[in-house]
């Protein structure tokens, strides 16, 4: 009897311990996502943490990786729509490599140009790799977290005013002259 019992009671032990993995989903199971950006996979070319960064929402600077998983190099082809119709730029990906996309040294620069994209909006960008097409809504971010300080698109320099100098004695009219800097304003620093 007592050993009917032990069998009894190690069976509903082992059971009882077991139910729970049956019941409760298991997070190693769910692979969520971690960081800002979108991941996708196009064909044999893994496109990683897909992130645009604009100021404006008209210009922005793609920052992802791509990961060819063949053993042969793969054109990979970015398109979107700008205002002014279908834009698109390629990158060829080595076999067995990674690509960084971003600003900077150490990364292939893509800008895109005349978009709409607002900041905290996504956009979609069509991603070909070889012969398989994938559309990403990528998402907009701006600068405010400090990781991202340098990931925006520069904005363009801006050019010399014009400035309206007082006449020389004598002369009737104005001349205008152009500054060659631009005079610097004061800041106050925190």
């Amino acid at each position: 009897m007592r050993r009917a019992a032990s069998v009894v009671l190690a069976g509903l032990v082992l059971v009882g311990v077991s139910g729970c993995e049956f019941i409760t989903p298991q997070d190693t199971v769910r692979i969520n996502q971690v960081s800002d950006g979108v991941d996708y996979s196009v064909g044999s070319v893994d496109v990683r943490n897909a992130i645009l960064f604009s100021l404006d929402g008209r210009t922005a600077t793609l920052v992802t990786s791509l990961i060819n998983r063949s053993g042969a190099a793969v054109p990979v082809e970015l398109a979107w729509t700008a205002k002014s119709g279908p834009a698109s730029t390629s990158v060829q990906v080595p076999g067995n490599a990674l690509v960084n996309i971003r600003p900077g040294s150490g990364g292939t620069p893509v800008q895109l140009s005349g978009i709409t994209a607002p900041v905290g909006s996504n956009f979609r960008i069509r991603v070909t790799a070889g012969s398989t097409t994938a559309d990403m809504d990528v998402p907009v971010l701006d600068n405010t977290l400090p990781g991202y300080s340098t990931l925006t698109p520069t904005p363009p320099a801006p050019s010399a005013p014009a400035t309206v100098a007082p006449a020389p004695s004598g002369s009737a009219t104005p001349g205008v002259t152009s500054s060659a800097a631009p005079t610097p304003t004061p800041t106050s620093t925190p």
